[in-house]
């Protein structure tokens, strides 16, 4: 006798996160199709006006959506809790300035040595 399937259980927080990912895939897809509605309406010369403010409309609209869209795209599944800061960080804020400096300061160059004949 099988055993019974488990559900499948996907953890809420990147469950929506891949959504989002998702939704900001198909958006220029989306917009695309949506840009060329008017190409396929009829040509009469009084919709020329309407046409323009479709456009101009749906321009606005997916920018709102990207914007929308956009805040939510640049974390990682990965990424630990907000509320608790990485171990460097914390490293960095108890040794101070100068190790701030230090640390944001690039490293250090190899000189070139020069043979001379």
């Amino acid at each position: 006798m099988p055993a019974p399937r488990q559900p499948l259980f996907l953890a809420r927080e990147s469950y929506r996160k891949r959504r989002l990912r998702d939704g900001a895939r198909v958006l220029p897809i989306f917009g695309t199709v949506l840009l060329m509605l008017p190409l396929m309406w009829p040509a009469q010369p009084q919709m020329v006006l309407s046409h323009w403010i479709f456009v101009f409309v749906l321009w606005l609209a997916l920018i709102a959506l990207a914007a929308i869209l956009a805040p939510g795209l640049g974390e990682s599944e990965t990424a630990s809790a907000p509320d608790a800061p990485s171990a460097a960080a914390q490293a960095t804020r108890s040794a101070g300035p100068a190790a701030t400096a230090a640390a944001t300061a690039p490293p250090d160059l190899p000189r070139t040595v020069q043979n001379r004949p």
